[in-house]
């Protein structure tokens, strides 16, 4: 059985980026203040999901869509675990309330997807990964 790549999908998917995330920088953690922040918006059959996004200080291309939809989908990932095995997963101790954030975050991410992405999210979410 052949999968298509998430690169491959990827270029049915619109980007545009802007250098500075929206996101307050008091309520930025200290890895995000330091780091490259965009708004970034994708766009898919119709549909567009608006989101900030970070990349790190070494990294100096503008994202791209297979770029934030590979880091995203991992998220949403994360999202559809119970909040015990993300913790597992992850090397959070359950009793953290900054582990809950977290958790509840990627449930929002895998939300949005599901709403841009329709009946194709699987077929993303399941895609090789170069």
């Amino acid at each position: 059985m052949t999968t298509t790549s998430l690169k491959q999908l990827a270029t049915q998917v619109n980007i545009s980026s802007k250098y500075g995330a929206r996101l307050d920088r008091d309520k930025q953690s200290d890895w995000q203040r330091n780091a490259n922040g965009y708004t970034v918006r994708l766009m898919y059959k119709g549909r567009q999901y608006t989101i900030d996004f970070w990349q790190g200080t070494g990294i100096t291309e503008d994202p791209t869509a297979a770029g934030v939809l590979d880091c995203l989908l991992s998220d949403a990932n994360g999202g559809e675990m119970t909040f015990d095995e993300f913790c597992g997963e992850f090397g959070y101790d359950n009793d953290s309330r900054t582990a809950e954030r977290t958790w509840k975050q990627c449930g929002k991410v895998r939300e949005e997807l599901q709403r841009l992405l329709g009946v194709a999210r699987d077929l993303f979410m399941y895609s090789e990964r170069d």
